[in-house]
Parts: C-alpha cells; structure tokens; sequence
C-alpha cells in the first residue's frame, strides 16, 4: 500500500517520533540543568541548617525539637542564597533534621555516621566542611553521657 491513506500514515508516525525525541531531549537537557541546581542548593542548606542547629545547642544546651525551635536563632548570613531565619522555609525544603534524635549518641559519631540532619533529594557531598564537626563537637561538651541530656556550661565556656 503505497497510496495517500499510507503516506500520510507514515509521515504522521515520522512526525510522532520526532516529537517523542525531541520531547526526549528536552526533558534530559531539563534533567541535567535542574540536578545540579537542586544540589547546589541543598549543600547550602544542609550547610546552613547544621550551623544553625550548632548555634541552637551551644545556646539552649538542647537539641532543637522543631524548625520553631531553630527559628529563635538570631540572623546567620553569608550561606550564598539563604538568610536566616528569612529563608527558613526554603531551607526546610532541601533538608530534613531528626528532631528526636538523641544527642549523647550524636555526639558519638563520627562526621560520615552523622544523619541527623541530611539534605533532601539530589546533592553535593557536604559531611566534610567542618559544620558537622563542630556540631558533634557542641555535643560533646553538652552531653552529660546520658539518653538525651545535656549538661549545662556556663555561657562563655568553650
């Protein structure tokens, strides 16, 4: 069948896979630009968020209940696309914090076990840039060596 009725068959199938690879190629293009941005601002956030978490546990002597909580942390700047606490709804986007975790067992792990705050979807390496460090640091001074209790020091002491 080599008639009009089977020509425009096939033009309307050529016409269909163009699209479905050009669709294709579009959504890979999209893919390959969108991940790295969703890294890049989760490696801030989770950067930022464990700052702030350091912040919150050096001042209360606790670890932080809710992002509430993590909101009474005065201003914290220079983390590129995000303020704090301005951008805390942002940030909540790309970072997940375990509000009940246990601190004297956080304060036990090493940077690469830490998990208490990690951040959400595609990202960058970030265990390594210190924040983590100090944080588990933090909890070392603060914990008293007991299921979730703190030992308080008086402010000033390092």
């Amino acid at each position: 069948m080599t008639g009009p009725k089977a020509k425009r068959r096939m033009l309307a199938g050529c016409l269909l896979s163009l699209a479905l690879l050009v669709g294709g190629g579009l959504w890979i293009a999209y893919q390959a630009i969108s991940t790295p941005v969703h890294a890049e601002y989760a490696l801030h956030a989770v950067n930022l968020t464990t700052v702030v978490v350091d912040k919150y546990v050096e001042r209360e002597g606790k670890w932080p209940g809710s992002w509430d909580d993590l909101r009474t942390v005065s201003s914290v700047n220079g983390w590129g696309m995000y303020s704090w606490p301005e951008d805390w709804q942002k940030v909540q986007l790309y970072v997940t914090v375990d509000f009940a975790a246990d601190p004297a067992i956080l304060a036990r792990q090493s940077v690469e076990e830490f998990a208490a705050i990690k951040p959400v979807g595609s990202y960058y390496p970030y265990k390594h840039y210190g924040h983590i460090a100090g944080l588990t640091e933090t909890l070392k001074k603060r914990t008293g060596g007991q299921h979730g209790t703190f030992r308080q020091v008086p402010s000033g002491t390092p």
